[in-house]
């Protein structure tokens, strides 16, 4: 009978870019650029000439904090089942 491929008590494989290191690493250097944002908002909003261009900054914001919150959420889900 041939070994079983796929045992159940087997741990996944976590890859190097995926470790929790480089993830709180990653959402160190994301929380910079939402900030960066931010002040990129806060500059915009201040200036009429610039109001048209408040949407970059605000785009830039968003998709910072869309992948902190993800990989935040992948961080617990992983913690949680160890």
């Amino acid at each position: 009978m041939p070994p079983d491929r796929y045992p159940f008590f087997r741990k996944h494989y976590i890859p190097w870019y995926d470790t929790p290191a480089v993830c709180w690493i990653w959402i160190g250097i994301l929380m910079l650029i939402f900030l960066f944002a931010l002040s990129g908002i806060t500059v915009a909003a201040s200036d009429p000439d610039l109001a048209g261009h408040i949407w970059f900054p605000g785009m830039l914001g968003g998709l910072c904090f869309f992948v902190i919150i993800k990989m935040g959420l992948r961080l617990w889900r992983r913690n949680r089942k160890e």
